[in-house]
C-alpha cells in the first residue's frame, strides 16, 4: 500500500497505547497490519483478507471518511472454510518489515 497508493507508516497513540499503522496521505483511512496479523495468528477461524482490502482501496470502494479521521480498515476476518499457511504469514510479516526498512532509508 505504501508503494501503490503512497500510504505511510505512522505511530498512532490511542488511550495511552502506541499502534503502528499504514495511513492514507490525507489520513482519512488507516490499517493496523500488526493487529490484523496478530488476530490471524491467534484466531484459528480468521481469514487473511489483505488482497481483498488492497483491491477495495484500489477500486475506491471504501466506507465514507474525511481527512484526518483515521477510519481504520482491517483485513483479519472470519471465514472458517479458508485457511492461511504459516509461509503466507511469514511472507506478509517480511513484506511489512521490508516496507518499514525502506521508509527509514
Amino acid at each position: 500500500m505504501t508503494k501503490e497508493f503512497g500510504w505511510q507508516w505512522v505511530c498512532l497513540e490511542y488511550e495511552r497505547q502506541d499502534f503502528f499503522a499504514v495511513v492514507a496521505p490525507d489520513r482519512a483511512y488507516g490499517c493496523l497490519p500488526f493487529n490484523d496479523i496478530y488476530s490471524l495468528l491467534t484466531d484459528p477461524q480468521a481469514d487473511n483478507c489483505a488482497i481483498l482490502l488492497f483491491n477495495m482501496i484500489k477500486a475506491g470502494n471504501l466506507p465514507p471518511s474525511a481527512a484526518n479521521r483515521y477510519q481504520m480498515l482491517g483485513f483479519g476476518a472470519r471465514y472458517p472454510d479458508i485457511e492461511i499457511s504459516d509461509d503466507e504469514i511469514d511472507g506478509m510479516i517480511s513484506d511489512i518489515v521490508q516496507d518499514i526498512n525502506q521508509q527509514n532509508g
